[in-house]
């Protein structure tokens, strides 16, 4: 029954990779840029995971160890990359020659130092030292990792939390609404990342099945993740979004930019929609 669980799982990570492939690819095709190609490639490191996967499924290789050691070397450079995109797609909510700022250089100091703490980890696993050992540098790896995404996150949003608060910004409405757009839908699902690596670590290791259910649902949200960011945002949600965060804002600013008088009908309008400046 175990097993039967888990081939549900991967062939569900297996779909959802695949979709996830397709649509940034499309993206990369239609747009490229350094952001969606690095998103191409994350796709393709966890399509890798999952090819070895139904190797260790269905004829028993790699060995456990081996295989482990691919699953957090691999984890380790998807991690490092996801946290450069969430950067990179953190940049655009700055004003140009003012995104170098302190919390930049922590989050890549971070960066590096998480980088280093997983390899670490991966030789001592290779290494077959005392399971206290491994387990401790697994949890010097998550809990870097977590400060790096972490920082990587507030960079990133910072300038939409000053917005919202009222204070002097240089995000217009429409931009602010795709940054919450992001920070919500990022956030959710590293929480339920954070929680799935607890999970993977305490669930018995590769050889058993119920690790390699939650390595699949890891895989589902490491794809999510890639669609959000790699992706434009629906426009419809950001529309509605914006009208639910600005709707007082927008009919002052229509009011005032463009004179509408009438007997007491005004027009809700998206002033300047053509001119805000879009992230994706």
């Amino acid at each position: 029954m175990a097993i039967i669980i888990e081939i549900v799982f991967l062939s569900l990570a297996t779909i959802i990779s695949i979709i996830c492939g397709i649509l940034i690819g499309r993206q990369v095709l239609i747009k490229p840029n350094a952001l969606r190609l690095t998103c191409f490639f994350c796709t393709l490191l966890n399509i890798s995971l999952l090819i070895f996967g139904y190797t260790r499924l269905f004829i028993d290789f790699p060995d456990v160890l081996w295989y482990y050691d691919v699953y957090l070397l691999l984890s380790a450079i998807y991690s490092e990359a996801l946290c450069i995109c969430i950067l990179n797609l953190g940049q655009r909510f700055y004003p140009r020659d003012y995104w170098n700022t302190s919390l930049f250089k922590f989050a890549v100091v971070s960066l590096i130092l998480s980088a280093v703490s997983c390899l670490t980890t991966v030789v001592i696993v290779i290494l077959d030292c005392y399971e206290i050992i491994a387990t401790i540098f697994f949890i010097i790896s998550l809990t870097s990792f977590v400060i790096c995404g972490w920082a990587a996150f507030t960079y990133s949003f910072l300038p939409i939390f000053s917005s919202h608060s009222h204070v002097q910004s240089h995000l217009n409405h429409f931009n602010t609404a795709i940054g919450i757009y992001y920070m919500v839908s990022l956030g959710i699902i590293a929480c339920a990342s954070v929680v799935c690596h607890i999970f993977l670590h305490i669930s018995g290791g590769p050889s058993s099945a119920v690790w390699q259910i939650g390595a699949s649902v890891d895989i589902i949200l490491r794809s999510i993740v890639i669609i959000i960011v790699g992706t434009p945002p629906p426009e419809r949600l950001i529309q509605k979004l914006r009208i639910k965060l600005f709707e007082r804002a927008i009919v002052n600013v229509t009011l005032r930019e463009r004179g509408v008088v009438s007997t007491g009908i005004i027009m809700d309008e998206f002033c300047g929609w053509k001119m805000d400046q879009q992230i994706n």
